[in-house]
């Protein structure tokens, strides 16, 4: 019984550490890009790097490991089988998340940030409308008011490009790798996973920082 709960305690610090640590990671990110530190909306959709991603790279991790460690202890095949089983399962709902990321979701962000554009003209248009501004006018004050609304209020990001899913999935191997090696004991890998969990904030950052300086340098050298 013992064991279960720590395997639960395990799944459970797991999968809040890739979920939770991507969206702080969303809030460091853009505190380096606009040297503002904010904590509103963390639990907002969209962004470097994804959290859905992360969030079902780290079942696919963890289910990677409990076979691992299977094999180890000399479990029996059919014990195996439904450990491969639930990995399977796994690797397949990650691939529809990242399908799902970059599909329907993308499209929906497209769709949002049109009607976001579209609310935005409108309630500039009745902003400037002569009828807005007389006394009484309920029914244009209250449509003014909805695209209002819209405009300020609608979250466009919502979907992924490529390469927020791809950091996505890296931070998801990474995180649920590092704890996953710590809990079944493997603490050469662990060491390992740890290493990149750094190097991988620590790229990302000087990225952000210096992107202006290597785009220059990329578009210069081509050009050579």
């Amino acid at each position: 019984m013992i064991q279960f709960i720590h395997f639960l305690l395990y799944v459970t610090i797991t999968f809040i550490s890739t979920s939770l640590g991507t969206q702080l990671l969303k809030k460091y990110f853009k505190a380096i890009t606009v040297r503002k530190i904010s904590f509103s909306n963390i639990t907002q959709d969209g962004g470097f790097p994804s959290s859905h991603t992360a969030f079902s790279v780290s079942w696919t991790v963890i289910s990677v490991f409990v076979i691992a460690k299977l094999y180890t202890l000399g479990c029996p095949y059919e014990v195996l089988l439904i450990a491969m089983t639930v990995a399977t399962i796994a690797i397949g709902n990650t691939f529809i998340v990242i399908r799902d990321a970059l599909g329907v979701r993308r499209t929906v962000q497209i769709l949002c940030n049109a009607v976001k554009k579209s609310a935005e003209t409108n309630n500039e248009l009745f902003s400037n409308v002569k009828l807005i501004k007389q006394e009484g006018n309920e029914v244009a004050t209250r449509i003014q008011k909805n695209f209002e609304d819209i405009a300020s209020k609608m979250n466009i990001k919502s979907g992924h490009l490529p390469h927020e899913v791809i950091g996505g999935v890296c931070w998801g191997i990474f995180v649920a790798s590092a704890i996953s090696a710590f809990y079944f004991g493997f603490y050469k890998i662990m060491i390992v996973f740890l290493i990149c969990i750094l190097l991988y904030i620590i790229c990302i950052s000087v990225f952000i920082i210096y992107s202006q300086k290597i785009i220059s340098f990329l578009i210069k050298y081509k050009k050579k």
